[in-house]
């Protein structure tokens, strides 16, 4: 992790090659790093893997026409060609005036965020392949139900990138993002059930290792005995996890894009009532518990926090440069990066349901009396991100007096993103991220259950 001025002389080389082609208007964006991942299994190291990327990706705006090319290859002959490359895709583009590259005075307030682990570098392997081992370890201890640890693993990402414009704009940011993962199969009788745990965090301190594999294994042995219940419409609790999949489906509806291209459920429904008054939805790029954390946007433009559903009223959606230029607003600080090999593009950054009073599970669970904690959605892709409507395979556990009383699988959950959101009748307090989606439990009034 050098001090040193980030890929100056992949910069300074691809700035004269900008020069001697004539490019009018350009940003380029250099992104180094390096990877570290673990799987264990049976106490053994069954997969390493350290790699290190260095690449650059390159803009050329030509009278409003756009073009984009990268390279991987940082020698004089690669960076001319992804350059050239760049100016013919930009020569065969259609114009559009709308397209612009922010300036000095447009980055000046950049967010603070710190996601950089620099203690990482002093962590040994071996330490962190045994805390890999823990993770096993921790889950097998659980229960001696759990008949084997399908895979236990680590993984580790550092990553500077650099971007700067031809206006002026010159921008650096550092990260880490750090992940441990397992699942595990539990069997009673003949019967196996999966179970499954994940945590993520820029900090090493963030992860803890023995309580993933425990988890992981109280998940699978808690559905041993599984069954459907009968088809019912019942009042479901909806883990952490579970409702972070959901926001993952109706991020596209909060993009610009989709609204101006009639893809969004959301369309014309800014300022309307769309959710339960308990329910805020937040895009935050600041926020240091997401995945997405960072200082600047795709563009360069400063990460923000945007309120887009508040109290359940929807109070408007996500802009890059481009789209917000087009409908007649302002950047919120949303386009997003993919890495050098890609352009950037409008998507949400942190998108964050944000916790309530509720308490965990077991309080709304508590507080449902009776009814499904579901702890599974299969397929929540599918999903229809323009209706909102979805029918998915659901498990968890059936509860009653406000304790679980019988494992379920094999059922099935239908409704509608929205009408799920406006039936929240209580919001959890414990926040978890997965990626750069955040949530907490929800205590939905009732979905449609297809069972037995």
């Amino acid at each position: 992790m050098s001090e040193d001025r980030l890929g100056e002389r992949t910069v300074r080389a691809l700035e004269g090659a900008l020069a001697r082609a004539g490019a009018p208007e350009w940003d380029l964006y250099y992104e180094e790093g390096s990877e570290l991942s673990i799987e264990v299994q049976d106490g053994e190291v069954d997969a390493y893997e350290a790699a290190r990327s260095a690449g650059a990706g390159v803009r050329v705006i030509d009278g409003g026409r756009i073009g984009f090319a990268y390279t991987s290859a940082l020698d004089r002959d690669a960076i001319g060609a992804a350059v050239q490359a760049a100016c013919a895709a930009a020569a065969a583009g259609d114009p559009d005036a709308l397209i612009s590259l922010p300036r000095p005075d447009d980055v000046r307030a950049l967010p603070e965020v710190e996601t950089t682990d620099r203690s990482l570098l002093e962590v040994p392997i071996a330490d962190k392949i045994e805390r890999t081992r823990a993770i096993e370890a921790a889950a097998r201890a659980a229960s001696p139900k759990i008949a084997r640890v399908r895979k236990a693993s680590y993984g580790e990402g550092w990553g500077r990138a650099r971007l700067l414009n031809s206006h002026g704009v010159d921008l650096e940011e550092e990260g880490t993002l750090l992940h441990c993962d397992v699942m595990v199969v539990a069997e009673d009788d003949g019967e196996e059930q999966l179970g499954w745990e994940a945590q993520m965090g820029h900090f090493l301190r963030e992860l803890d290792f023995a309580a993933c594999g425990r988890t992981a294994a109280a998940r699978a042995t808690a559905l041993l005995g599984a069954r459907p219940v009968p088809t019912a419409r019942l009042p479901i609790v909806l883990e952490p996890h579970v409702v972070c999949e959901i926001l993952d489906v109706l991020a596209e509806s909060l993009l610009a894009e989709s609204v101006w291209k009639q893809r969004s459920l959301l369309r014309e429904k800014e300022g309307q009532e769309v959710a339960s008054p308990l329910v805020t939805l937040i895009d935050d790029g600041t926020h240091p518990g997401g995945a997405a954390a960072s200082r600047f946007d795709g563009e360069g433009m400063p990460r923000q926090r945007t309120v887009v559903v508040d109290g359940g009223l929807l109070r408007g959606f996500l802009f890059d440069r481009y789209w917000a230029a087009k409908m007649g607003r302002t950047s919120t600080g949303n386009s997003d990066r993919a890495g050098f090999r890609a352009p950037p593009l409008l998507g949400t950054s942190n998108l964050i349901l944000a916790a309530g009073t509720g308490g965990d599970v077991g309080a709304l669970a508590r507080e449902m009396g009776h009814g499904l904690v579901v702890s599974e959605l299969i397929g929540v892709h599918t999903a229809d991100p323009i209706s909102g409507d979805f029918s998915l395979g659901a498990s968890g556990q059936l509860v009653r007096a406000g304790e679980p009383v019988q494992p379920v699988s094999g059922i099935a959950v239908a409704g509608n993103l929205l009408g799920l959101l406006r039936a929240v009748r209580a919001v959890g307090s414990q926040l978890r991220f997965y990626g750069s989606a955040g949530a907490p439990p929800l205590l939905v009034e009732a979905l449609d259950v297809a069972g037995s």
